[in-house]
């Protein structure tokens, strides 16, 4: 009977130590997740400002034209 429990509780402590690995190896997965995440959200911030300067230049360029038209025609 002693040797049914301690079998169980072997059984028990292995099954634990499994289940603890998983869930390191889990942790570990999302840690890199959010990571990569991160580096997308910086990625997606610098384009984003790209995207803003650019569309300032073509309304700068698109006066300067106007500009330059309204000279013309005077």
């Amino acid at each position: 009977m002693i040797q049914d429990m301690d079998g169980k509780i072997s059984s028990e402590i292995d099954c634990i130590n499994k289940k603890q690995s998983q869930l390191l190896n889990i942790k570990h997965t999302l840690r890199e997740m959010q990571n990569a995440l991160k580096s997308l959200n910086s990625r997606i911030k610098q384009v984003d400002k790209r995207t803003s300067e650019l569309k300032d230049e073509v309304f700068e360029l698109t006066l300067s034209d106007k500009n330059k038209q309204k000279k013309k025609k005077k």
